[in-house]
């Protein structure tokens, strides 16, 4: 799946009943879980815009 140039890879845990997913083309590690697909792609999105805010300084950062 992908989202705004990150590509993450996911698989199913049937222990836990959950998706979980690593994006692997970040300088840093972002990994993530849901309970559906369609959670998931929502909590690809969340996670990476989350990701990009600490890269970007606060608007009027000196």
């Amino acid at each position: 799946m992908q989202y705004k140039g990150f590509v993450a890879s996911y698989h199913y845990v049937s222990e836990t009943g959950l998706f979980v997913a690593e994006i692997f083309n970040a300088s840093d590690t972002i990994s993530f879980s849901a309970s559906s697909l369609t959670k998931l792609k929502e909590a690809m999105i969340e996670a990476v815009e989350d990701y990009l805010t600490t890269l970007t300084p606060p608007q009027g950062a000196d």
